[in-house]
């Protein structure tokens, strides 16, 4: 996206800081930003469940924590 004038201040003094997806003005110092320019925008979704220490990953589940919530079943 492009950006031509500060929300705040109106300036067209702007800095885009594309490695980090925001925006900055050089006159007011806002700093602002949109989705579409945020680097970490399109990465799937991370589903966790912490009750078995688990995360879907591209498909699958896998233990990500070792440190995962046992039920009082899993003692016996």
């Amino acid at each position: 996206m492009t950006q031509t004038t500060c929300p705040r201040c109106d300036s067209t003094r702007l800095q885009h800081q594309e490695n980090y997806g925001y925006w900055e003005c050089l006159d007011c110092g806002h700093v602002w930003g949109f989705d579409a320019d945020d680097p970490d925008y399109d990465e799937e979704i991370l589903n966790y469940n912490g009750e078995t220490g688990q995360a879907f990953i591209n498909g699958s589940w896998v233990v990500v924590s070792p440190h995962f919530k046992k039920s009082q079943s899993s003692f016996f």
